[in-house]
């Protein structure tokens, strides 16, 4: 994603050490960005932005969440192969890019199914 579209809108996680911390939604991902930056109450090494439509944002957020549970988010419960499915299909609705859904399920379905 370039410098421009991430003054656009969307869905953006952050990430340290390779887990997914936080995930927010802004109308500006990189003044956003920046100001957990600044801030500094967030503990994070890296990011990933994604243009999400305006009318998507809070489900794709959603769904994010659900499926990392971040530390620095409210986390939904559950999981399992249930879910897994629904989840998929939450991002595919949402319009989420190949890119970000290969990041919403980088972890290993051990992990998924760990909670069953």
């Amino acid at each position: 994603m370039t410098g421009d579209e991430m003054l656009g809108g969307g869905v953006y996680v952050l990430i340290r050490s390779g887990e997914v911390v936080y995930v927010g939604q802004s109308n500006c991902m990189l003044r956003r960005i920046a100001k957990h930056l600044s801030d500094g109450a967030k503990n994070f090494d890296d990011f990933e932005c994604e243009y999400v439509p305006e009318h998507l944002r809070r489900e794709a957020e959603e769904t994010l969440i659900s499926f990392y549970c971040p530390e620095y988010n409210v986390a939904l419960s559950g999981r399992g192969e249930d879910r897994y499915a629904m989840l998929l299909g939450k991002c595919r609705r949402a319009g989420l890019s190949d890119e970000i859904a290969e990041i919403v399920f980088t972890r290993p379905r051990e992990v998924i199914n760990a909670d069953s």
